[in-house]
C-alpha cells in the first residue's frame, strides 16, 4: 500500500488509527492518505507498485503488513529551477 506521510518536526508520520487485534496493534492509514496504485508481480520474488497518477511533491511511504508493519519512506521533490507552476503554457 502506498500512503502519504505527514512531516512532523524532524520525522515523517503515518496519520492512521490503531485497532486492537488479539491484544496486538494494527495500523491503518486514513482513506485520504491512500495513494491509488497498480500492483503486479512480474516474477516470483518481485512486486511492482506504481501510482496510477502523478505524485505531487511530498512525503510518501510504501507500507507493508499490518502487524509488525514496515514503512519504507521516500520523498518526491521538485528539482531546483523546475517549478511546474512557472513553466510556460502552451497556447
Amino acid at each position: 500500500m502506498l500512503v502519504r506521510l505527514h512531516p512532523k518536526k524532524e520525522s515523517r508520520e503515518l496519520d492512521g488509527g490503531r485497532l486492537p487485534v488479539l491484544g496486538a496493534k494494527m495500523a491503518e492509514a486514513q482513506q485520504s492518505d491512500l495513494v491509488p496504485t497498480e500492483v503486479v508481480q512480474p516474477e516470483n520474488t518481485y512486486w511492482l507498485v506504481r501510482a496510477t497518477e502523478d505524485l505531487p511533491a511530498g512525503e510518501y511511504g510504501l507500507m507493508l503488513g499490518t502487524q509488525n508493519m514496515s514503512i519504507f519512506a521516500f520523498t518526491i521533490a521538485i528539482p531546483p529551477g523546475e517549478n511546474p507552476a512557472a513553466a510556460p503554457r502552451k497556447p
